[in-house]
């Protein structure tokens, strides 16, 4: 992987004779990834002077976006996304695995419930809960396989809610009972608002691979791969590890 001072280096060359940038990078980025992406691209618009507009929204929502003839410098989505969209030459250049979301649970601020130490905390919690909340998404689908692996899908039909889209916490939030929501740990840690019970036990773990990738076609493709190679970078991966995203 390249270092930060080798991909500004790249930027750096790119500079126009006066020195001034015009470029912006869209980036088009699934939400979980927000609290990292957000100041990674801080980050890399105060060293690099080039503009970073991010548009953050669901997997589904990309792909509608994409689909409408949208296109950003940089898509950063579920690996298999990027991969079928590079398989279909939409996708330019690849960076695999650039962050790696676990799942965990929450419950309300004030809600009594143990947090989650090993495989029977972690079922305990779900058959004490008033109601099981989880996402219509790729988390919410790998949490439900969850559920399944660990042979509690009879006891806790009656209790599990599917909230379309990404408004899963919003749910959680409404209720008044002993409920806990699943969620990536990219939300759930960092919503002062929620209790985190802790994440799921290895054996009850399906984190979320994400890659990034250069759309064919998009605008300011040298400064799009330059943030490319960032998002390669240790200093990148510290950020997101930090967010709870490696």
């Amino acid at each position: 992987m390249r270092g930060l001072a080798a991909v500004f280096l790249s930027i750096a060359l790119l500079q126009t004779p006066g020195g001034a940038r015009s470029a912006e990078i869209v980036v088009f980025s699934d939400g979980p990834l927000r609290p990292a992406m957000e100041k990674l691209a801080a980050r890399f618009q105060a060293a690099s002077g080039v503009a970073m507009r991010i548009v953050f929204d669901t997997a589904p929502g990309l792909s509608g976006r994409l689909a409408r003839g949208e296109k950003p410098g940089v898509l950063i989505t579920l690996e298999k996304e990027i991969e079928e969209l590079h398989h279909n030459g939409r996708i330019t250049d690849v960076a695999r695995g650039v962050a790696s979301i676990k799942l965990g649970l929450a419950t309300r601020l004030g809600v009594q419930a143990a947090s989650i130490t090993d495989l029977e905390s972690f079922k305990q919690l779900l058959l004490q809960a008033d109601s099981i909340i989880y996402n219509s998404l790729a988390s919410g689908r790998a949490f439900a396989d969850q559920i399944r692996k660990a042979g509690l899908e009879n006891e806790v039909r009656g209790k599990v809610v599917v909230v379309p889209g990404a408004n899963h916490l919003d749910e959680l939030k409404k209720r008044s009972g002993r409920d806990v929501a699943s969620g990536q740990l990219t939300q759930l840690i960092t919503d002062a608002t929620i209790r985190f019970l802790g994440a799921l036990p290895p054996q009850a773990q399906s984190p979320t691979v994400y890659a990034a990738g250069t759309m064919r076609g998009g605008a300011s493709p040298a400064e799009a791969s330059a943030f490319l190679g960032f998002l390669a970078t240790p200093e990148a991966a510290a950020v997101l590890e930090a967010a709870g995203a490696k």
